[in-house]
């Protein structure tokens, strides 16, 4: 059973994000995310970024569990995007949704979540 955690870089949790986290580790908590992530990957959990500001860190978060990092220019996408996550991912008729979805998209900043999301369903 796979799971899908997605972590949103938007300037709202950004600005949270850098009131907490330092040098990758949270403050309050002393969390080592390496670990975490790690233990996530065992677990077959995937963790999905979006990154709207160029923090490495989101992209490595991604990396360390073969998830999907998309770099996005603005929020205006945002409910699009989790639309877009969990088709590629879910059953036959939402795939084929997906497909339709991508097919029918002109907007670029769309057009690079989906080919992110087809890249990862051709590696499978």
């Amino acid at each position: 059973n796979k799971q899908c955690i997605t972590v949103d870089n938007s300037i709202r949790t950004s600005k949270y994000a850098r009131k907490h986290v330092k040098d990758f580790y949270l403050t309050d908590h002393q969390i080592d995310w390496k670990h975490e992530t790690k233990k996530a990957a065992n677990k077959r959990i995937k963790i999905d970024t979006v990154t709207i500001n160029p923090l490495p860190w989101y992209k490595e978060l991604s990396a360390m569990t073969n998830g999907i990092s998309v770099p996005f220019s603005s929020s205006h996408y945002t409910s699009d995007l989790i639309v877009v996550g969990t088709m590629a991912r879910g059953s036959h008729k939402q795939r084929m949704m997906f497909d339709q979805m991508a097919e029918d998209c002109y907007a670029y900043e769309m057009a690079c979540v989906f080919e992110s999301y087809r890249k990862e369903r051709e590696d499978e």
